[in-house]
């Protein structure tokens, strides 16, 4: 287990977060701004992917956080009405699942308190991809066959919201597509970049190295899939929606909705599997994290033994449990509508 702190990924630069966590937690950190760095360039190497992505744990649980906020909470959370209305004609979610893990030998699971969508707490912007944390010098992996469209840093090219954000980044054109669509797979906070733009990539390749570059403080690799627009910063989708699950493991979307049929932001939800892990995940804070374009989900959680689950949702003393079997490499799809607002 790696315990470190990783990535501000947010408009705020001095907002401080004060966290008390066991040594095994992963944690993020306040938000400050970026140091500018380099990347450094060497010659390509190439790796053979195993079949199976290799977890670099035994389990999925999710230790609690107890969290301390020098502030008060700045990001607000929509309000429903503000966010895209979910589908509601879906008999069973699309499987995406194309693409393999992008750490060789290393942490494939993404911090569990700042997944796809969270705000910690209303304090960093929705995060728009999942952060793996992971020592300096982690070889990173084409999650899929493709060719680099960026290697580089983005001081001048502004990938996110503004120049010195990703750092060292490499954006990999996916030669699968999706419904015709163009996806990309972005990785952040890079170290060393071993790739050159429009070279031809491989699955498992190596394609560069993790570190702690942009608005990073400690090493760790930030993933994003992109569709249509590797430019767009509000093109993304939720990556744990498009790689495989661990070996023996599955994945659960949904929609969390109030009585008027409209998404619930921000909303805390349990996942209670036979196991016994200590799984949460909350709803997508605000209009600015994208459900998939056919799931039409408000929250994923991926990489969950295959079992027997419970799912509880509790809203103005209102608790709504649902039970739901995971299976392997599949995705399973539940809403749970409250009668609250």
């Amino acid at each position: 287990m790696i315990s470190a702190i990783l990535c501000s990924c947010t408009q705020l630069d001095s907002t401080i977060v004060t966290k008390s966590v066991s040594s095994n937690q992963k944690t993020l950190p306040p938000p400050i701004a970026p140091q500018r760095t380099t990347p450094t360039k060497t010659s390509t190497a190439t790796a053979t992917i195993p079949q199976e992505p290799t977890p670099s744990q035994t389990n999925t649980i999710t230790p609690s956080l107890t969290i301390t906020p020098s502030n008060t909470p700045i990001v607000p959370k929509a309000l429903p009405e503000q966010l895209p209305l979910p589908h509601t004609n879906i008999a069973s979610p699309e499987t995406h699942l194309f693409f393999n893990r992008p750490i060789l030998d290393g942490n494939n699971y993404p911090v569990s308190h700042y997944r796809y969508g969270m705000t910690w707490d209303g304090l960093l912007a929705p995060h728009l991809g999942v952060d793996m944390a992971n020592n300096q010098g982690t070889n990173v992996v084409a999650i899929g066959n493709g060719s680099i469209f960026y290697s580089g840093n983005d001081h001048i090219q502004k990938f996110g919201y503004r120049n010195d954000f990703y750092g060292n980044i490499i954006i990999l054109k996916l030669d699968q597509q999706w419904n015709g669509r163009t996806l990309y797979a972005l990785y952040a906070h890079l170290d060393n970049l071993l790739v050159e733009k429009d070279q031809q990539i491989l699955t498992g390749q190596i394609i560069g190295t993790v570190g702690k570059s942009g608005a990073a403080l400690a090493p760790h690799l930030h993933l994003e899939i992109r569709i249509d627009d590797p430019f767009d910063y509000m093109k993304t989708r939720n990556p744990e929606l498009w790689y495989s699950p661990i070996s023996g493991t599955g994945l659960v979307a949904g929609q969390i909705i109030d009585k008027n049929g409209m998404f619930i932001p921000g909303h805390k939800i349990n996942i209670l599997c036979a196991d016994k892990g200590i799984r949460w995940v909350e709803t997508y804070w605000n209009e600015w994290t994208k459900p998939d374009d056919l799931i039409s989900e408000n929250f994923v959680f991926s990489d969950i033994p295959a079992t027997q689950c419970t799912i509880e949702s509790t809203l103005e003393g209102q608790t709504i449990s649902k039970r739901i079997d995971i299976n392997s490499k599949e995705i399973t799809f539940i809403i749970i509508q409250h009668e609250s607002p």
